[in-house]
């Protein structure tokens, strides 16, 4: 039995192709659906379809834009569109991801039957192919990151008859793990994370092909490469060929080589090691886990963070932007690296408290600390973590004027607060709002985003659903009214976006279901 995903944004006509139509008489399972690119992407890593059925046109996520993603990360994955519209860009689409058919709606069962036979039979064809025992490895490497103990007992013939066919006469492996660091950081510069990760997903695909190995996404931002021969002359030839993406790239390698049944514990050991070694020394680099995964950690006296508490406190307190700027190096140099983030939040939980600065600079940066601290937590090395709260306490040593000249863009995510909160009880656009504080809109998304963590339109959610909890509390209108008090004009979208934030009803918060 093969499994299946099915996915459309109407209601009905997903219900329609999920109940009506006899999937296991066709020998298939509907195992997940999706009401969009966006949410069937999201499943798809957890779901592992062996089938994608989809609609083409749909918000947040096409079906086509779908379809390129499932294609560079699941090769393996069958694709079928469907459509009411008989586009020749569409079966172009189709053609370009090896789909295996575009239907039109409203779907002719007999021509799903047919259609659904020649998918399982090439479902068939693929179980017994070199390309299938490459899916076979890199679907055990994902599912062993979630049952390290039980999975090699419950595939272990399989599995390694898999390995026998990618790897003839071969029983002792590499294995090499490659790890897009700042993830965070990335998409929050680029805007658009299927756009940051299909392009380092090609770039280590294409590593996997001149090695000859099986390359597993095992998470995210994590990659397994698996080889019959040490790929380190060819690791390094291809760091310096793709320099220009690199610098956010850490390579680790085990230089031993290995049995299958010791890849689940060696894999921990250089996913804990590596996340260490990049916390203390920074990204983008190649790492051999026996040189430094022995490497002591430096003592600190016990009153170090004290000390440099009160000396970076004195030097905000008399704006010496230089001497600010040595003492938080020092501050990073020997970290602790187990309390390291702690202590970067009590040192700015402090200045905030301080009296050395000016009460606006004070107020705008504690209204702002939620959202800089949850981008902090994000950050994975010292090095970035160093950058960023140097240019935000050399801010603060400034007072409120200065303190707005020389970083501008607090200014701008000052102004877009400010214009969220006057406005978010209508419909605006972000053009509208470029026009209002001056900034094109793909510059606003990019500073906001950057100092808060959060997108514009996650902002105004927020202080829409807020001016909404009050309403249903205090207030005996109607939901219909308050979602139109909230800038919504569809009282089912506005309902659809409350218990999404919430996780209950508008009705049920007011009648309180909250507690």
């Amino acid at each position: 039995m093969y499994k299946v995903m099915l996915v459309d944004d109407e209601y009905l006509e997903l219900e329609l192709l999920e109940r009506h139509i006899d999937w296991e008489s066709l020998g298939f399972l509907v195992s997940a659906t999706a009401k969009n690119g966006k949410d069937a992407l999201a499943k798809i890593e957890l779901d592992k379809p062996d089938v994608l059925v989809t609609d083409v046109r749909m918000p947040f996520m096409d079906g086509i834009e779908l379809s390129k993603a499932v294609h560079q990360t699941y090769p393996e994955i069958r694709i079928i569109f469907l459509s009411g519209y008989n586009q020749f860009e569409y079966m172009k689409a189709a053609l370009h991801v090896n789909a295996m058919d575009y239907l039109m709606k409203p779907v002719e069962l007999d021509e799903l039957r047919r259609l659904m036979a020649a998918v399982k039979k090439r479902c068939d064809e693929d179980r017994g192919s070199l390309h299938s025992d490459k899916t076979i490895i890199a679907d055990w490497m994902r599912r062993m990151y979630d049952d390290k103990e039980n999975i090699l007992q419950d595939d272990a013939e399989k599995l390694l008859h898999s390995f026998s066919n990618c790897f003839p006469g071969v029983h002792f492996f590499y294995i090499t793990l490659l790890v897009i660091n700042e993830l965070k950081f990335l998409t929050g510069i680029d805007g658009n994370k299927y756009f940051t990760l299909s392009r380092y997903q090609k770039m280590f695909s294409r590593l996997a092909g001149c090695v000859g190995g099986v390359l597993a996404a095992v998470r995210e931002s994590k990659y397994v490469l698996i080889t019959s021969g040490s790929p380190e002359a060819q690791v390094c030839e291809w760091k310096q060929e793709n320099q220009g993406l690199q610098e956010f790239v850490t390579v680790c390698l085990y230089r031993n080589p290995i049995e299958p049944n010791s890849i689940p514990e060696i894999l921990s050991d250089l996913e804990r090691y590596s996340g260490r070694y990049v916390y203390r020394n920074g990204p983008g680099q190649i790492i051999f886990y026996q040189e430094w995964s022995q490497s002591e950690i430096p003592n600190r006296p016990a009153d170090y963070p004290g000390k440099k508490f009160s000396q970076i406190l004195e030097a905000v307190r008399q704006n010496k932007v230089q001497e600010i700027e040595k003492l938080v190096a020092d501050f990073y140099a020997e970290p602790d690296v187990d309390d390291l983030h702690n202590q970067t939040m009590n040192l700015l939980d402090r200045l905030y408290a301080s009296s050395v600065l000016s009460p606006n600079v004070a107020e705008l940066h504690i209204r702002l600390k939620p959202s800089f601290f949850n981008h902090l937590l994000g950050i994975e090395s010292i090095a970035l973590l160093k950058s960023i709260v140097t240019r935000h306490i050399t801010a603060l040593a400034l007072d409120t004027d200065k303190a707005i000249q020389a970083d501008s863009h607090i200014l701008i995510v000052r102004r877009i607060k400010e214009y969220i909160e006057m406005n978010c009880d209508r419909a605006f656009s972000i053009e509208e709002l470029g026009q209002a504080v001056n900034y094109s809109p793909n510059y606003l998304r990019s500073i906001y985003k950057k100092y808060t963590g959060d997108t514009v339109l996650e902002t105004l959610t927020k202080e829409r659903m807020r001016r909404a909890e009050k309403l249903l509390l205090d207030s005996k209108l109607t939901i219909r009214k308050i979602s139109q008090m909230v800038g919504y004009t569809n009282p089912s979208y506005f309902c659809m976006q409350f218990l999404k934030q919430h996780g209950i009803t508008p009705q049920q918060y007011r009648t309180g279901g909250l507690q």
